[in-house]
This record gives structure tokens, C-alpha cells and sequence, in this order.
């Protein structure tokens, strides 16, 4: 439980870090946002329908070379992996034990038995990967082009303004619920409770779940707060026109050569290099 509180209250200090501190003079930082966000997208689209382990690890080691040339030091896609074990290791663990096949392991749980298929184990790691590589393009894109210009690039592709100032809001604002949780955590501690070994615990649930719905409440509240103070200095729900700047043929190649890669891989896996040898 306390590794899970600390996990989350450093979470927001660690987003916010992430997407403000951008290193703009690599090839990659200079790279149009939207022809990043074009190619990457279209790279997580064409590999991830890919049932091959050895194209998504290809995939994964290509953008992570990517991401050295940019100045993306693999510690930083190493951590934001971590980002996907609350959901990806709960389905990773469950999946090859509810999906049918070949039984390769059996698991005692008192009188409960757990079989292990095959077809599960593979399919969970088949889904690690996928979502590991996701994570991968996701950290690229943001570590090269951070917030501002992201946003500014969805703005250009016309991608509705909602959906664009959600996103920054919604960022911006995180450490504030997050500060505002921790005060919260400080001041039932202040009162003496102690949280059970698990979430499981009846008393830790009970008080965890009236925390969240407290959270929910000053979280609406304090919206409510931002939003008249937005509307008395002037907001209109529009930032202004956004001017959208010539995008370089330069950008356009290199955008090209990212997608190249992730066909190249689809193909070669699907058996394009027995085509290539009998051409010769």
C-alpha cells in the first residue's frame, strides 16, 4: 500500500517533468509535430497487428535506436514501461489461465487448480509486447516534441478544439488533484487510520473508496473554480487561430522512412524475404 501511494503521488511530478523538459535541437525535435504524430501513430497501427514477437521486438529496438539519435536515453523508455503494469500485468498474468489450449502448467491454489495454456502464455506476451511498443512511440513522440507543440500540432491537423483543450487541462491540473490527495492522505492519517496488507482489506476499502468519491467532489468544485475564473478573464472556449506553418520535404522523408520500417517488418515477417530471394 505505502509503495503504491508513493508510486502514484511521484507520478505527477515525473508527467509534468517528462513533458516540459524537451531537447528541440536533435533532428527529431526539429521534426514536424504533425508529421510525427502521422508517422508514429500509423507505426503503432502497423505493428501492432502483428501476431510475430520477433517483428514487435524489432519494432520496439528500431524506436528505441530512434531514440537515441534524438537524445532519448533508454533509461527513460525503461521507466514509462512501469506505466503499464496497473492494467498490462493484470491481463498479462490472467490471459494464460482463461485462454483454452494446450495445458503446459498447472497452479494449486488450496482447493482451487489453475491451468496454464499455450495459446494464454503466448497471447500474453504477445499483448506485453504490443503495448510495450506503444509505450515506446508514445515516449518518443512526447520526449521530442513535448506538450506545446503537440498540441499545437493536433490543433493544425484539425483535430476539435474539446478534445485538444481536455488534454492540456487535464495535464496541467493533475498535480493540483494530486497535491489535493495527498492532503487528504495526510489528514486521515492525522486521525489515526492505518490501511490493511491489501486493497482487500475491508476498512482500508470502505475509507479508500469515501476518498475517492471526496476526491471526485472537490476535483468537480475546484473545475467549476478554474472555469468562471477563465470565463471573467475573458475565455471564450478558443485560444485564437492557429496559423499552420509549410511542413519541410525533409520532414516528410523521414516521417515516410518510420512507416517504411514498420512495412518492411510486417513484410519481411510475413515471408517478403523468400519473394526477395527468388527474384534474384
Amino acid at each position: 500500500m505505502a509503495v503504491f501511494r508513493g508510486f502514484i503521488f511521484s507520478s505527477g511530478g515525473a508527467v509534468m517533468d517528462f513533458l516540459y523538459s524537451v531537447n528541440n535541437n536533435t533532428w527529431m525535435g526539429r521534426l514536424d509535430a504533425r508529421v510525427k504524430i502521422v508517422s508514429l501513430a500509423g507505426f503503432i497501427f502497423i505493428m501492432t497487428s502483428s501476431d510475430s514477437m520477433a517483428a514487435l521486438l524489432c519494432g520496439m529496438v528500431f524506436l528505441v535506436l530512434l531514440g537515441a539519435l534524438a537524445g532519448v536515453s533508454f533509461t527513460i523508455f525503461a521507466k514509462k514501461l512501469l506505466w503499464i503494469l496497473p492494467f498490462g500485468g493484470t491481463m498479462a498474468v490472467i490471459l494464460p489461465f482463461v485462454v483454452a489450449g494446450a495445458a503446459i502448467a498447472r497452479v494449486h491454489l488450496g482447493a482451487l487448480e489453475l491451468t496454464m495454456s499455450d495459446e494464454g502464455l503466448i497471447r500474453a506476451v504477445l499483448l506485453t509486447l504490443r503495448m510495450g511498443l506503444g509505450i515506446f512511440a508514445v515516449t518518443l513522440l512526447v520526449a521530442t516534441t513535448g506538450l506545446g507543440r503537440l498540441m499545437l500540432g493536433l490543433r493544425q491537423m484539425r483535430v476539435p478544439y474539446v478534445f485538444v483543450a481536455l488534454v492540456e487541462f487535464t495535464v496541467r491540473y493533475i498535480n493540483v488533484l494530486l497535491d489535493e490527495l495527498k492532503t487528504m492522505s495526510l489528514a486521515r492519517k492525522a486521525r489515526g487510520f492505518e490501511s490493511g496488507r491489501s486493497f482487500l482489506h475491508r476498512r482500508t476499502f470502505t475509507t479508500l473508496g469515501s476518498q475517492v468519491g471526496v476526491l471526485f467532489m472537490r476535483a468537480g468544485n475546484r473545475g467549476e473554480r478554474v472555469y468562471q475564473a477563465m470565463l471573467s478573464r475573458g475565455y471564450c472556449g478558443e485560444t485564437g487561430a492557429v496559423l499552420s506553418s509549410g511542413i519541410r520535404p525533409l520532414d516528410i522523408g523521414l516521417g515516410f522512412v518510420i512507416l517504411a520500417m514498420a512495412m518492411f517488418l510486417q513484410v519481411y515477417d510475413a515471408g517478403g524475404w523468400q519473394w526477395l530471394i527468388s527474384l534474384k
